[in-house]
């Protein structure tokens, strides 16, 4: 999946500034479409790098899915390095964490 544009997501999104606190800034999203499942998201984005931190996507049946992100440099670029994964649905409920490593960028690709 890749990550929006701000022009795509305010296509798809009502965009508002949640808050800052000085380190992190919040922003919730309701989708401009009636009818679908999510309900809002709530996105955490470090000021100082601008990366996404979290995300919480809220269900019209109460559900809950949200991930908590964390970087690393891999040579002049910031990968991600884990994500913990929360996922609470009716039917179900698991917590995860997905660990990344080994980053090779800019290498050759053969066709």
């Amino acid at each position: 999946m890749n990550t929006p544009t701000w022009a795509q997501a305010k296509r798809g999104y009502t965009i508002s500034t949640s808050g800052d606190d000085g380190k992190t800034s919040t922003f919730t999203l309701v989708p401009t479409k009636s009818g679908g499942r999510v309900t809002s998201l709530v996105v955490l984005v470090d000021d100082a790098t601008a990366l996404v931190s979290r995300v919480v996507y809220r269900y019209h049946d109460g559900s809950v899915l949200s991930f908590d992100q964390r970087y690393q440099a891999a040579g002049t670029f910031q990968v991600p390095a884990a994500i913990d994964v929360s996922a609470h649905f009716p039917a179900y409920s698991v917590d995860a964490k997905i660990r990344f490593s080994d980053y090779h960028t800019n290498v050759p690709v053969h066709i």
